[in-house]
């Protein structure tokens, strides 16, 4: 499992200890805080597409549809921001990451996670999606999701 850190600050004492979690439950945390929290910004046929600006910026599509849904993104001016999906680096100096992918019928997706770094950050973000009836070829992502399983961004079934 990977590990992560929480941090709570109180003016009374905690009591602390390591708890171990599979990356399920994380991503689910994770769904859970951007739903609650963030803004749905694009409902159109049963798909939705959150998002939350806390300290960066994280996206999530929820495909409550019959159809494949391809989702472009861009994040782009990219500054002191670290990305779960990684980046591209351009000879200018400009850092960016693109990502396109396919999501399935049913499924949701985190699609990225941004998080932002002291001493100030700044960033660009646009997005398109498109149903499909005509995709045949599964889900489909680029940049590819890490290897060997990449729970946190992989497509899950939607309950």
């Amino acid at each position: 499992p990977k590990p992560f850190t929480f941090a709570a600050f109180s003016a009374r004492p905690l009591d602390v200890r390591s708890v171990e979690v599979a990356p399920e439950v994380v991503r689910d945390a994770v769904v859970a805080h951007i739903k609650r929290s963030g803004t749905c910004s694009t409902r159109s046929g049963g798909i939705f597409l959150w998002k939350l600006a806390e300290a960066g910026l994280m996206v999530y599509l929820e495909n409550a549809s019959t159809n494949f849904v391809e989702l472009d993104v861009e994040l782009t001016d990219l500054f002191n921001v670290a990305v779960s999906r990684g980046v591209q680096g351009a000879a200018s100096g400009d850092v960016s990451m693109t990502s396109h992918d396919v999501i399935p019928p049913m499924h949701g997706m985190v699609v990225f996670i941004a998080a932002a770094m002291p001493a100030g950050h700044s960033y660009r973000f646009t997005s398109r999606f498109i149903p499909r009836q005509d995709h045949s070829g599964g889900a489909a992502h680029t940049p590819p999701l890490a290897e060997p399983d990449d729970v946190l961004h992989r497509p899950f079934f939607l309950d």
